[in-house]
């Protein structure tokens, strides 16, 4: 059972907005087509890289930006533990997710993870997800970056 706690379509964020674009679909698909997705998961523990620092936060959130104008996105990005802040309102990487998500990457965010960190915030991308169905997924990647 999978739950979605989405922004209002009409919701912009960093200058796009936030939907089902037929674009953005076309594109995953073409992706999909050429053999550029081959099931690659992207899977984050913290809302950081290295230390926890501005620094940290600040150089994941580099990495996500560059990741989302990259030509090959992740097919799943997992969020684990604290890095399901980062699809929570007000946190500077959620533009970044969204953007992959728009186009074709599923942002997959671990349920009880989200129910202790991000309670009091409005997880903003993605779907949550038990650690039974993020296990499955790891276990269908055919490569997983692990940060």
């Amino acid at each position: 059972m999978n739950e979605k706690k989405l922004m209002p379509e009409s919701s912009y964020i960093s200058g796009f907005q936030i939907s089902q674009d037929p674009k953005a679909l076309l594109t995953a698909y073409q992706r999909e087509q050429q053999g550029q997705n081959d099931s690659l998961l992207l899977l984050l523990q913290h809302d950081y890289l290295g230390c926890d620092t501005d620094l940290g936060r600040e150089q994941l959130q580099e990495l996500l930006a560059a990741a989302s104008n990259a030509e090959q996105l992740p097919q799943f990005i997992v969020l684990m533990d604290k890095a399901v802040l980062l699809a929570c309102s007000g946190n500077e990487a959620l533009g970044s997710l969204c953007r992959m998500e728009a186009m074709g990457t599923e942002i997959i965010a671990c349920r009880r993870a989200a129910e202790s960190y991000a309670a009091d915030a409005e997880l903003c991308c993605g779907e949550l997800e038990d650690e039974a169905n993020i296990w499955s997924l790891l276990l269908k990647a055919q490569r997983v970056i692990a940060l």
